[in-house]
């Protein structure tokens, strides 16, 4: 049914960036955008998010498959860029937006359940999106829960419309014609403002009420009885739906509820029977909460509602019978190549060793197809007992788990069970395996640089015929030798990653030998051939979604080290933060990222923080067979803390005004201290030059650092 007053809230989004529609299950949302949609004439690209979608390439997959079938060539280079290694989401995402700026016609794109995402990268690839697309594309987003965007940018200028609980919830007019629309119920305007008040309005509520009272005989002394809370409506109104009808169709409903999307050949196979299309047509045409996938003919789908009920009816009514029941729709998706959907169900199903199956048979098409996220999140549900009876899914569980970021004793487990699973497989590893095995040694045994170097050797002699890897891991030998203090062979390393043909295509090694040739430039004291390489690093870090991941610490730590030679300390030392937040926790990388902040913040003159960041890296020296040049450069920093114990005095200290200019100095403009002191600007500035003068210093860095080494300051006015 047509509701003009929630068009119109959806005609106004034309003028943001992003229109949201967000409210619990059963208000509408779908059904709102998709009669606007229809009833405006907009052409739409739809995509109906699950849990399967929280891989960002996967996700972009399919918005620019939706916006390539409605719009011939918009999304093809999107989807080419989406194939490469490691997936490129945010350039797949500005070609995909430079194509629909050239369409020039009117597009909406629409991305329903998208509670359903909860993946840090596939949210920020949408809030790119957000910032891209051109004004000819209306982006509207369906969720029940308010999604964890940078909603709050938008909404301060005017970019957002959102449409809330509140506008969705049927008025007692809408829910007249709702009633009205509804064969064989007849209620008085009273009774159907007495439900809308005690559903508060909410559609779903009203409809199945509706379903409900028109099998009442007395309708109207049934709403006396009802009571439509959220907390119990769905399973008390579904159940009494249900309840009224054939016994065929209700077990029907409940054992195919496996299936989140349901062809006829499909729930045949599945329930081994026939004619369940005529069935599916048979429940749509009596508007129980079944309807025809709009993009695909002969499929429907069940309304979460009541598909969230009957899952949890078929556990009471015949345990252990979805499982049967997965495992079937888990065939049939296989026989017809539907790969992704098999593992689902095996997924669903527990089937652990069929799961495994397809992460060994398709890992490496996922790998090379940017899904490593898909990948990671398969062999993550696996339990180790049975990743440790299959080799091939245990080498895919270290290298997933290790690219998307997974914590460090995670892998360090899997990387536990891989001597013993080595021994089982037959003919012994795969090169490429070999290859990857070493490499994720390399970068987890970090109680031994020795160790770690002749790892990294061994991956980039396995690599040698393995182009995918060669790259990466020659990026990796780079920054092992450098721990180790062989700083010649680092470089050597780092070069022939970056000169390799194929470097551009592979991020974990540009971003690795990018950041090894930042660091050496730097400590030789060459700050534009090391800011060059730095921001090499950080741009290919942004592009490939790699923040907070342990490659992103490897450009923060050149971006941190480079800062620190050009003079600006403030930014060393945050970019030095990030590489510690960022890095392989509880070893040697996480050691060296300590030690480079504390060296930033004994600069800084920050001396107790120093002093902290030191005796954690000393810390976990102390639990290393073999740190390599690490121990000596914690040396220099003890013995440079100590020389600071006697800070040469001052000859004048600043006054009380020129103090309470120096404790804003590092956190206000000019201006705003000015405002915060009641005093002119160009009193504050003469205070400025006072302070420069009699600290012996040229700049607010320099300044604060000094007044915290002579006590002047505490550590928490120093600015972070």
């Amino acid at each position: 049914m047509r509701r003009p007053r929630v068009e119109n809230a959806l005609d106004r989004g034309w003028e943001a960036s992003l229109t949201l529609v967000v409210a619990p299950a059963g208000y509408g949302k779908t059904i709102a955008v998709e009669s606007w949609i229809a009833n405006r004439g907009n052409v739409a690209a739809s995509v109906v998010a699950d849990p399967s979608d929280n891989d960002p390439v996967r996700l972009w997959t399919s918005i620019a498959t939706a916006v390539e079938r409605e719009r011939d060539g918009a999304g093809a280079a999107a989807l080419e860029r989406l194939q490469q290694p490691v997936g490129y989401v945010r350039p797949a995402i500005d070609a995909f937006a430079e194509a629909l700026t050239a369409d020039r016609q009117p597009l909406v794109v629409v991305l329903d359940d998208l509670q359903s995402i909860g993946d840090e990268h596939c949210l920020r690839s949408l809030d790119h999106a957000i910032e891209v697309l051109p004004e000819n594309v209306h982006l509207v987003m369906c969720s029940r829960t308010l999604p964890k965007l940078r909603i709050a940018r938008l909404r301060s200028q005017g970019e957002l419309a959102e449409i809330r609980t509140a506008e969705l919830a049927f008025t007692p007019s809408e829910a007249r014609r709702l009633f009205a629309a509804v064969e064989g119920v007849s209620l008085s305007a009273t009774a159907v403002a007495t439900l809308t008040k005690r559903t508060e309005g909410w559609a779903a509520a009203l409809y199945l009420a509706a379903l409900w009272l028109r099998e009442r005989p007395d309708a109207e002394a049934a709403v006396d009885a009802f009571r439509g809370s959220h907390r119990h409506v769905r399973d008390y109104l579904t159940a009494e739906v249900l309840a009224d009808l054939e016994p065929d169709a209700h077990r029907f409903l409940t054992r195919t509820s496996v299936l989140a999307e349901l062809s006829g050949e499909q729930c045949d196979v599945v329930l081994e029977a026939s004619g369940s299309l005529e069935r599916l047509r048979g429940l749509e045409r009596a508007n129980l909460l079944v309807t025809e996938l709009p993009d695909r003919p002969g499929w429907y789908r069940y309304h979460s509602l009541l598909r969230d009920h009957l899952l949890a009816e078929l556990d009471v009514v015949e345990p252990g019978e979805s499982t049967v029941l997965r495992r079937r729709a888990m065939a049939w998706s296989l026989e017809r190549g539907r790969v992704d959907d098999a593992a689902e169900h095996a997924l669903a199903a527990g089937e652990w060793d069929a799961l495994a199956g397809f992460v060994e048979d398709h890992q490496f098409r996922l790998l090379r197809t940017g899904r490593t996220g898909t990948l990671a999140r398969w062999t993550a549900s696996i339990p180790r007992e049975v990743l440790a009876r299959r080799p091939d899914a245990l080498v895919a569980a270290v290298i997933a788990g290790h690219a998307v970021g997974r914590p460090a004793p995670d892998i360090r487990r899997l990387l536990g069970l891989v001597h013993a699973a080595g021994t089982m497989r037959s003919g012994g590893w795969r090169a490429i395996d070999s290859a990857a095995l070493q490499l994720a040694l390399a970068h987890y045994t970090d109680d031994h640089v020795g160790d770690a170097v002749q790892a990294a050797e061994a991956a980039v002699d396995l690599a040698a015929d393995q182009q995918e890897l060669v790259v990466a891991a020659n990026a990796v030998l780079a920054l092992t030798r450098l721990i180790a203090g062989d700083n010649d062979s680092a470089a050597v390393a780092a070069r022939a990653a970056l000169e390799h043909p194929d470097a551009g295509e592979r991020p974990f090694g540009l971003i690795g030998a990018s950041a090894a040739l930042a660091i050496l430039d730097a400590h030789a004291g060459r700050p534009h051939l090391a800011r060059g390489h730095a921001d090499r690093a950080l741009a290919t870090t942004r592009e490939a979604e790699l923040i907070g991941r342990p490659s992103d610490s490897r450009a923060q730590l050149a971006d941190a080290v480079t800062a620190a030679l050009e003079g600006r300390l403030g930014h060393a030392q945050r970019a030095a933060q990030r590489a510690v937040r960022s890095t392989i926790q509880g070893g040697m990388w996480h050691a060296w990222a300590l030690l480079e902040l504390a060296r930033i913040e004994l600069l800084r003159g920050d001396l107790a923080a120093a002093r902290r960041s030191l005796a954690q890296a000393e810390e976990l020296l102390a639990g290393a067979r073999d740190a390599g040049r690490l121990p000596a450069l914690a040396a220099e920093l003890t013995a440079a803390l100590e020389g600071t114990d006697k800070v040469a005095p001052v000859a004048e200290l600043p006054s009380p005004a020129e103090l309470a200019v120096l404790r804003l100095l590092g956190q206000c403009t000019v201006r705003e201290i000015a405002d915060a002191l009641y005093l002119s600007g160009n009193t504050i500035k003469s205070h400025i030059r006072a302070i420069y003068r009699k600290l012996g210093v040229s700049s607010r860095e320099e300044a604060v650092a000094r007044a915290v080494a002579l006590g002047l300051l505490d550590e928490a006015e120093s600015p972070r």
